[in-house]
């Protein structure tokens, strides 16, 4: 679990320099373009984290639709860590408040993971954040995901020759 602790804990302090603000706006369209992209289907978003997470090693398992006991997400790490994840796809001007993080936590005392874990394409509220810190829950904002992301697509680039299809690729699926 330690290998997604190297982000910031969605905390912010002061204004940011001209050339973090220009980042900061990149980010946002990109964040906002994410959001967009998985809109229609709240699951596959979380289909999305679980796949980050599998690109660092670890076993992602996506619960059901309805039912999922309060996470999105059971994670197992290659030395036998736990994790559950709850994942929610918001507008950035909508701020996860402190309510759903203590869902996740009531969550654990039924489930009894190592370790919490909430990501959300927006951000978290003041409380969220002090009441995640009591307890224990690593926080992902938009940003943190995008980096996130960008590592899993810097480091799991595919060289050509695993990516093309033959002919007889696509031929499996053309009828007779």
């Amino acid at each position: 679990i330690e290998a997604i602790n190297h982000g910031a804990d969605a905390v912010y302090i002061g204004a940011p320099k001209f050339g973090a603000r220009a980042a900061a706006v990149n980010s946002l369209e990109d964040i906002e373009a994410l959001v967009k992209k998985f809109q229609r289907d709240p699951t596959d978003f979380e289909h999305y984290c679980a796949h980050i997470f599998r690109s660092k090693g670890f076993e992602a398992e996506v619960t059901s639709r309805s039912r999922d006991g309060g996470y999105d997400i059971a994670l197992t790490s290659a030395v036998g860590e736990t994790a559950i994840v709850e994942c929610k796809c918001y507008q950035p001007a909508e701020k996860i408040g402190r309510d759903l993080v203590q869902k996740l936590v009531g969550a654990n005392a039924v489930y009894k993971a190592d370790h919490m874990i909430f990501i959300t394409t927006s951000g978290f509220s003041a409380d969220a954040i002090s009441y995640a810190h009591q307890v224990g829950v690593k926080l992902i904002d938009g940003c943190d995901l995008l980096k996130l992301a960008n590592r899993d697509s810097e480091n799991n680039e595919l060289p050509m020759d695993k990516w093309l299809l033959a002919k007889e690729d696509l031929m499996a699926y053309y009828p007779p």
